[in-house]
């Protein structure tokens, strides 16, 4: 979110430059942009929402640096996984974390 897709993709490629055979990665990205009043208060803050990906796309930029993705979950499935159902996920339905390995 706060990277550009070059920006991401060199980093993805310095991590997986320094990385053991066997490592794990997690990465916490975003699906879609906020709403625009949303991205203009961040903006105004200094934390401007750049990029967004789909769990396809994030694979897709893993996978040439040499990391496969093991699981890839949203908010939602942490509720109900972690929370049992009882948190407030609504606000964060954009976020999602990639588990991926080398």
């Amino acid at each position: 979110m706060y990277l550009t897709r070059d920006a991401m993709s060199a980093t993805l490629a310095s991590i997986a430059g320094r990385s053991a055979p066997g490592s794990t990665l997690i990465v916490n990205y975003h699906t879609i942009h906020r709403g625009f009043i949303a991205r203009m208060i961040f903006r105004l803050i200094g934390e401007p929402q750049i990029s967004a990906w789909t769990p396809e796309e994030m694979a897709a930029d893993l996978r040439p640096v040499g990391f496969v993705v093991r699981e890839d979950s949203s908010m939602a499935e942490w509720n109900a996984r972690f929370a049992l159902g009882n948190a407030k996920v609504e606000r964060g339905s954009y976020m999602r974390i990639a588990i991926a390995r080398t």
